[in-house]
């Protein structure tokens, strides 16, 4: 009876810790995904900003700014 407890208990210990890394490997790679999501989202704002300078001439009166 004793042997079985004990026995038991070990198997809980395991997937217990089989749980555990399994859960800390889905949380970094989930929080790799949402880095990857915030920086492509930082790089369209950013493209979409540029665009609104180049067409408002914004960034040609500054190329002047810096050529004279």
């Amino acid at each position: 009876m004793a042997r079985r407890a004990v026995c038991g208990r070990a198997v809980d210990e395991f997937s217990t810790a089989i749980f555990r890394s399994a859960r800390a490997a889905l949380l970094e790679s989930v929080g790799k995904a949402v880095d990857a999501r915030n920086r492509a989202l930082k790089e369209l704002k950013l493209r979409r900003a540029m665009a609104a300078w180049r067409r408002s001439g914004v960034l040609e009166k500054f190329r002047q700014k810096l050529i004279d």
